[in-house]
C-alpha cells in the first residue's frame, strides 16, 4: 500500500531515517513549516505536523493528520478535513516540558529572579525589602490532572510543597496520588482556593471551563496568590486584568496567562511589551506598593501560532459527522 505523507516537523536527520525506516512503502516529504506549499499538502494522504488550515482545507483525500498540540482546535471545525479523516493529538507529549517551565516560572516569582534580573540589568544593587516567599510547605492547587497537571504536581511535591488536585469528576474506586494530599472533584474547587498559594491550571477550551476563573473566583484567592495558567487561555476572564493600568483589581499579586492569537487579538504585541517594557514596570510598581498584578504572557499553544513544536502522537480524535 502506498501512502504520500508530508512531514512539516523539525525533526532531525536521525528521525527523517527512522520514519522512512518504519513504512518503507510510503513515499514522504519533509518541510520546514515556514516552507509548506499548498502543492504539497494537496499532494499527501497523510500530514504530520500543523501545516495551515487553508491549505489543509482544500484537500479532500487526506487520510490521517497527526496535530502538534493537545487541542487541534482549529482543524476540528466543520469543512477543514473530509469527514473520514483520522485526527490524532499530541496529549501526553508536553507534560515534560511545560511542567518543568512551570517550575522554572514559580521558582522566579517566588525567589523575584525577575526583579533582580531587571535591576542587575539597570545596574541596580539595593537589596529588596520584602520578604522572599519559599516553595516548601505552599499550598498548590493544580487544577486540571492530566499529563501536564500531574507533572506538574510530582515535581512540586518532590520540592515539599503540599499538592491539592482538582479533577473534574472523582470515582470512588481511584486512590489519590502519593504526591497529592488529596485529590477533589472540580465542585469543591472555591473551598480550595483560599488555601492555595498557587493556582497551577492546566485545562482544555471548552463551554465548562470558559472563564472559570471569573472575578467571583478570584475573590476567593488569598492575598499574594499566584495563578500560572498553562492551558487555554479561555479559562480566565482577561477582562479583569488590564495591562495598562496595572492596578490592584483582584487578589492575584502575579498571573502568567497562556494565551491564544486567534481569540484574544494582539498577543504578538503584548509579548514584546511584556519582554521589552512591561515586566519590568509592573515589577518595579509591584516592589514599591505590594498591590499591583503582573501578567506574564506565554504561550505553549505553539500549533495555534503556526509555530512547530515536537510531535508525540496519543489519543485518537474522530472527527464527528454531521
Amino acid at each position: 500500500m502506498h501512502k504520500k505523507v508530508l512531514v512539516c516537523l523539525p525533526l532531525s536527520d536521525a528521525h527523517r531515517a527512522a520514519l522512512e525506516a518504519s513504512v518503507p512503502e510510503f513515499e514522504f516529504r519533509f518541510n520546514a513549516l515556514d516552507d509548506v506549499h499548498a502543492e504539497d499538502v494537496l499532494w499527501a494522504d497523510v500530514v504530520l505536523g500543523n501545516a495551515p488550515v487553508s491549505m489543509l482545507s482544500q484537500n479532500k483525500h487526506i487520510e490521517w493528520f497527526q496535530s502538534n498540540s493537545a487541542g487541534p482546535d482549529p482543524y476540528l471545525k466543520p469543512g477543514v478535513l473530509p469527514e473520514d479523516c483520522v485526527v490524532t493529538n499530541a496529549t501526553g507529549a508536553y507534560g515534560l516540558a511545560i511542567s518543568e517551565w512551570m517550575l522554572a516560572m514559580w521558582l522566579g516569582i517566588q525567589k523575584d529572579m525577575f526583579l533582580y534580573r531587571d535591576r542587575q540589568n539597570q545596574r541596580k544593587w539595593a537589596p529588596i525589602d520584602r520578604p522572599v516567599r519559599g516553595i516548601t510547605g505552599a499550598r498548590v492547587l493544580c487544577v486540571g490532572m492530566g499529563d501536564i497537571g500531574s507533572n506538574f504536581a510530582r515535581r512540586a511535591h518532590m520540592l515539599g510543597a503540599e499538592v491539592v488536585g482538582v479533577r473534574r469528576t472523582i470515582h470512588p474506586d481511584t486512590p489519590c496520588p502519593d504526591y497529592c494530599l488529596r485529590v477533589v472533584s472540580q465542585s469543591q474547587l472555591d473551598e480550595e482556593l483560599p488555601e492555595a498559594d498557587l493556582i497551577a491550571l492546566s485545562l482544555p477550551g471548552t463551554e465548562e471551563t470558559y472563564h472559570m476563573f471569573d472575578a467571583g473566583r478570584f475573590a476567593r484567592c488569598k492575598d499574594g496568590a499566584i495563578l500560572l495558567n498553562v492551558g487555554r487561555g479561555t479559562t480566565v476572564d482577561l477582562s479583569l486584568i488590564h495591562i495598562s493600568e496595572p492596578t490592584r483589581r483582584t487578589p492575584i499579586s502575579y498571573a502568567v496567562f497562556c494565551l491564544k492569537k486567534k481569540r484574544f487579538g494582539q498577543v504578538i504585541f503584548m509579548q514584546k511589551i511584556a519582554k521589552e517594557h512591561w515586566i519590568p514596570f509592573i515589577l518595579s510598581s509591584f516592589e514599591k506598593t505590594g498591590k499591583s498584578i503582573s501578567c506574564l504572557l506565554y504561550t505553549s499553544d505553539a500549533a495555534d501560532e503556526e509555530d512547530s513544536v515536537d510531535l508525540g502522537g496519543r489519543r485518537i480524535i474522530k472527527k464527528k459527522k454531521r
